[in-house]
């Protein structure tokens, strides 16, 4: 063979393999490019996709790898509540039980029993455990193996030897115990007479020793109140190695008025004479919005409004998040340091310590958790314009929504989102509530996704999901037909345009980063289990 010849060989043997390694170069990044895409969609991300969202709920057992593994909450204390009218989240709980250090289920009441108007009182615990929760109680009190789990058994559940060694500690149980339907005058009478506090305390001790609980959770209206009540009752339960946790609503920050100042003083107060006595302290950091939504002139600037504009007027709400993160900020900020809100302040006597020796001696910033809602709300909404003083709602269409063959396709979700974000931008139109929300569950979103092709955006003030459809409104919203022109809508049901909020991974994600970060030890209360779906779970 020649000189020529073996460098033509050579050469040719060059771009061969040059042009091999192009190709595979490029196969790398467009393999990159579609995992970057399919991750801007997963489920975890910040805009989770119909389809994975469906497809998730579509699994009746999750295969994620931080099924008892904390992402946020190591080292803290993580509680979650169960209730009966959301039975899925008994199961959840087992199945997710090393993310859980408490379960308080739902159970019982405490009822006042009177033989006759006026006649001397009884205390009675209403609610029982069936066998089914007797028996799931008893597993979740005891230490366990991952592979020893309910449903680890089947052959769809594949783990490996080190997994299905994990041990898993004991799940301490403390029922809810409310006190519901009661008078200033039922509370007086019990916190003043001793025999009345005896009994009281007998009954509650009764089942839970019978039960074999852990302790109890106490909730009430006026729990402010009871410092007499929970410090004898948390001397029953130590004696006895039980905890006692308390309930608390949140502090109102922003706009203070004379009744949010009278709310924050009371928490404040709450906190400076249970903090000490209780095991734990569950301030309820939801529910900002809830289901009456937000007042129109605390959102929006309505001094330039029209005069005679229908939203400038009293009472006008417009839908919102649950829990923006600022207000979790400041509720974490000031429960856990000064003591502190604007309005109700000097909640300590002239000779008390300083407030942060006070929250550090009793350990107070350790016991508190803070609520994260595992639900948002869906609001049936109309549209008034900012520039008219119009009575008259404008009806509106829902976003456009990529078609379900670009579902995961990120270009086109950006596209839609963009251009819903501009049209809310550039229309003078304002969603105000026509009627109160309802609680919209996991349950309810996967409903809504499998018949609505719904654009999810993100609200960057809570980092919540929201999305907007058209549905039926139900019966007790329907108009009276008598009311209306005969033939009014083809005598068809009237239909409205809703805004629905709710928590995705991404926003589980966020709530437990701004606690970790903003608090050294406080861990988290989730109301409740049962209405979240695992996605959500897999977060903590």
């Amino acid at each position: 063979m020649s000189l020529a010849s073996n460098h033509t060989q050579r050469k040719s043997t060059w771009r061969t393999r040059s042009a091999s390694l192009l190709l595979a170069l490029i196969c790398i990044v467009a393999t990159l490019s579609c995992i970057l895409k399919a991750q801007a969609q997963g489920i975890d991300s910040q805009y989770p996709s119909r389809s994975a969202i469906l497809s998730q709920s579509d699994n009746s057992t999750s295969k994620g790898v931080h099924k008892h593994e904390r992402r946020k909450m190591a080292g803290r204390t993580v509680l979650g509540y169960t209730s009966p009218w959301n039975p899925q989240g008994a199961e959840l709980v087992e199945e997710y039980r090393g993310k859980f250090d408490v379960v308080v289920p739902c159970w019982h009441t405490v009822d006042i029993v009177r033989a006759q108007k006026g006649g001397e009182a009884f205390y009675e615990v209403r609610g029982e455990m069936t066998e089914r929760d007797r028996q799931w109680k008893d597993r979740l009190q005891v230490a366990t193996r991952e592979a020893d789990l309910p449903g680890h058994n089947t052959s769809d559940t594949i783990l490996s030897s080190a997994e299905q060694d994990t041990r898993l500690p004991p799940v301490k149980v403390l029922p809810r115990f409310a006190l519901d339907r009661w008078t200033p005058e039922d509370l007086a009478e019990m916190l003043t007479k001793e025999e009345h506090l005896e009994a009281f305390s007998s009954a509650v001790m009764t089942v839970i020793e019978e039960a074999g609980y852990d302790g109890l959770v106490i909730e009430s209206n006026a729990v402010w109140a009871m410092k007499g009540l929970v410090e004898h009752l948390a001397a029953l339960l130590r004696a006895n190695d039980k905890q006692i946790g308390v309930v608390l609503p949140p502090l109102r920050t922003g706009h203070v008025d004379a009744e949010v100042e009278k709310t924050n003083r009371v928490v404040l107060h709450s906190i400076k004479t249970l903090g000490p006595i209780a095991d734990f302290v569950h301030i309820m950091t939801y529910d900002y919005t809830g289901m009456n939504g937000q007042a129109f002139e605390d959102v929006y600037d309505t001094s330039s409004l029209p005069e005679g504009s229908p939203l400038a007027q009293d009472g006008v709400r417009t839908p919102g998040p649950n829990t923006p993160i600022s207000w979790l900020e400041g509720n974490i900020e000031m429960l856990s340091g000064s003591l502190e809100t604007p309005g109700a302040q000097n909640i300590f006597e002239t000779n008390d310590m300083g407030h942060t020796e006070f929250v550090n001696q009793h350990g107070i910033a350790d016991k508190l958790l803070f609520g994260v809602a595992l639900y948002g709300y869906s609001y049936p909404v109309g549209w008034f314009e900012t520039k008219s003083a119009s009575k008259h709602g404008v009806p509106r269409i829902p976003p456009p929504s990529p078609l379900v063959s670009k579902d995961n396709s990120t270009s086109a979700q950006e596209a839609a989102r963009a251009k819903a974000d501009k049209k809310d931008e550039e229309l003078a139109h304002r969603a105000v509530l026509r009627f109160a929300g309802d609680a919209f569950t996991q349950r309810d979103l996967v409903g809504r996704l499998k018949v609505h092709k719904a654009l999810i955006r993100l609200d960057e003030e809570s980092q919540e999901q929201f999305l907007d459809y058209v549905a039926v409104l139900p019966p007790s919203q329907q108009p009276d037909p008598k009311e209306l022109p005969e033939g009014y809508n083809k005598g068809q049901p009237m239909a409205s345009y809703y805004r629905a909020y709710f928590p995705s991974a991404h926003t589980i994600s966020k709530r437990l980063s701004t606690v970790a970060e903003l608090s050294p030890a406080a861990g988290v209360a989730f109301w409740d289990v049962g209405q979240a779906g695992r996605w959500l779970l897999e977060a903590i």
